[in-house]
């Protein structure tokens, strides 16, 4: 289940890292070859109030753990995924460790 998400030029996460945008359109040619298995330890993290640089499109990855962070903005989802609503993340890192 392939979805494409179009980095534009003008987008703001083409201006602020083209390195980033530049891998996702790299990913997103790539993401086909990816097995159950390896979508079974991929872990996406994205804002569930929203995101200013990265849209939750670009960051859900079929077959893959998705987990939303309720907050706000880019920078204070990260900030608490790590902290206080680190959680799921350590789970997962717990569970994929033990595979």
């Amino acid at each position: 289940m392939q979805r494409l998400v179009k980095v534009k030029k003008g987008d703001k996460v083409a201006i602020v890292s083209p390195s980033f945008a530049e891998s996702i359109k790299v990913f997103q040619k790539q993401e086909k070859i990816l097995t159950k298995t390896d979508r079974k330890k991929i872990l996406t993290v994205h804002s569930m109030f929203g995101d200013e640089l990265v849209p939750p499109e670009t960051t859900t990855i079929y077959g893959a753990k998705n987990i939303h962070v309720p907050m706000i903005e880019h920078a204070l989802s990260i900030g608490s995924a790590l902290t206080v609503f680190s959680k799921p993340i350590i789970d997962f890192l717990k569970l994929t460790a033990n595979r």
